[in-house]
Formats: structure tokens, sequence, C-alpha cells
């Protein structure tokens, strides 16, 4: 999904969503107090899935082009991290590191000069070399490691993000939340080519075979620290097969249209915004299943 090389076209010729749509309340969109008490702040990193703006200020507020891509977001509105800080009150106290095209490595496939989650990493640790421990850490890349088979081994992904989890964990980090891929083949762009969405679906599914064989040893390894683990796999799944029960109507299509300039009549009723990333409404779904998930893991960690 954030592979963005294929939006860098004519951008001068590039309608955020007004309102989040109700059924985002299907994954339990609660107000989780008893976490707003243990997380003082949200420090994020990752590719186009996460970033919130970082591509956009680095390129002089050219891309991607507002408004179509919302205030520097790769969507209509407002994304699921953001989403998530909002809801537990902490978006003042939240930073975000994330860049459009980044990779698991150092590589950036919008710009080389703008960093990958491992150089994003670096970068941090070098201002920051103790974590707080209230803070919850989201690392959330490898896409753009598959998308036009750059990095086509998902050992080699998954052993970037375990490395950028470790070193977390090693300076401090005690809560950290890791989501693995949806099956990029079933994005617009996967699917308007049957060879290169079965691919991507292969190299999708692997890659989340071995990111829980790695939680689940990084978390055997430090097991005071709470490593959480949200199946974006399933739940894109979950609605890509039954779309009318999450109030969408396609969910193979993009809402933007980049070849006519033409942006479909309700942005809502779409799962994807473009060829590659999901609308504000998916946002809502996605960070309501995520904050269901964390408060999860918090009482369970409480009963322990």
């Amino acid at each position: 999904m954030p592979d963005l090389t294929i939006l860098k076209q004519p951008i001068s010729s590039i309608i955020s969503i007004g309102s989040a749509i109700g059924i985002a309340g299907l994954f339990g969109w609660m107000t989780p107090l008893a976490m707003a008490q243990q997380i003082e702040g949200i420090t994020a990193f990752g590719d186009s899935l996460v970033d919130n703006g970082n591509v956009f200020q680095a390129s002089g507020q050219i891309f991607p082009p507002n408004p179509l891509y919302f205030k520097g977001r790769f969507s209509n509105g407002s994304i699921w991290v953001e989403n998530i800080a909002a809801k537990l009150k902490v978006t003042k106290t939240s930073s975000n590191f994330a860049f459009g095209g980044a990779t698991s490595g150092t590589l950036n496939t919008i710009d080389p000069a703008l960093p990958g989650l491992t150089t994003q990493l670096d970068r941090f640790l070098q201002t920051t070399p103790r974590i707080d421990p209230d803070r919850l850490f989201i690392l959330w890349a490898g896409a753009n490691d598959y998308l036009g088979d750059r990095q086509p081994n998902p050992a080699v992904t998954v052993g970037n993000l375990s490395t950028a989890l470790q070193r977390l964990i090693d300076a401090g980090a005690t809560q950290l939340m890791v989501p693995n891929l949806p099956d990029l083949g079933k994005s617009p762009s996967g699917v308007a080519n049957s060879r290169k969405s079965a691919r991507l679906t292969e190299l999708s599914t692997v890659h989340n075979q071995l990111l829980k064989t790695s939680i689940e040893r990084l978390s055997q390894q430090n097991p005071k620290i709470s490593i959480i683990s949200i199946d974006m796999q399933t739940l894109f799944g979950t609605v890509i097969n039954n779309p009318s029960k999450f109030g969408f109507i396609n969910v193979t299509q993009p809402c933007f249209n980049r070849s006519t300039r033409t942006v479909c009549t309700n942005p809502n009723s779409f799962l994807f915004w473009d060829e590659l990333h999901p609308t504000a409404a998916a946002y809502q779904i996605l960070s309501a299943h995520a904050l269901t998930i964390l408060q999860s893991n918090t009482q369970q960690s409480r009963s322990r």
C-alpha cells in the first residue's frame, strides 16, 4: 500500500472527509480511561500508512498534493495513529517520525534523501537515548520492501523490524504496537494485475508468519515488555469479504481516480482512497480495532 512512486506523476492538478462513519462502533470504539493513565504519549515510525505530514513538509508542502491528500496525509483525512492519540488525549505529547516511501531499512522509495524505518530510529535514538516507559511506540513498515520487488525477502524485512523493536526495548521502551501487513495483493494496485497480485499476497503471508514468530520470540526474551500485535491481514480481509457490514460499497477500486482526476461521490463508502492507501473512513475502523486490542492488553497486564 505505501509505495508512492506511483503518485509522483503530474501533481499540479491534483476533499477532506467531514466526519467519521458510525460503523467504527463495530470494533468497540470506546473511551479507554485506564490506558490514558498509563500511556502519556505515542511515538510512531513507519511509512505512508503512519506518516502524518512529514513527506509533505519535506517537499515544501507540495507532495502529496493538498487538498485531495488531506494536509499531507496519504489519505483524505486523519490517519489511524492520530485517531488513537486523540482518543487517548495524548496528541500534544505524541511525535511522529514516519515518512511515506520508507522501507524497513534505510531506503526510501519516494526520495533517497528521505529516511527508511532504520534511519528514522537512528535519528530518534540519537536525540533520545533513554525512553519514557509510559510512552507507546508504534512501528508499521515492510510493504515498500515488497512493492516493486525492491526487497523480495521477508526474512530480511522482518529482521529489520525485529532489530528496531529490540533497539527500542534496550533504550527503555515497555509498550510497543506492531501491525502486520494487510494482503497487499488485494489493494487496487495489486488487483489490477493478477500475477502481481498473487506475488504480493504470497509475500504478505510469509511476512506475517515470520513477524508473528519474531514477536513471540522477542516477548519470551523480554517478559516484562508488552509487544502488541495488530492483525491487519485479518481485519482487512474481513472488511473486503463483508463490505456492507462496514458501510462500504466498494473495496476493490480507489475513490480518487488519478487517471481521470475525479473523486467518488461518497468517500465514506470506499475502503481505498487511491491505489494503495485506505480512506479516512477505513482508518476509523483500523484505529477502533487497534484501540480495542490495546485496551484488552492493558486489562490482561493488570490481572497478572
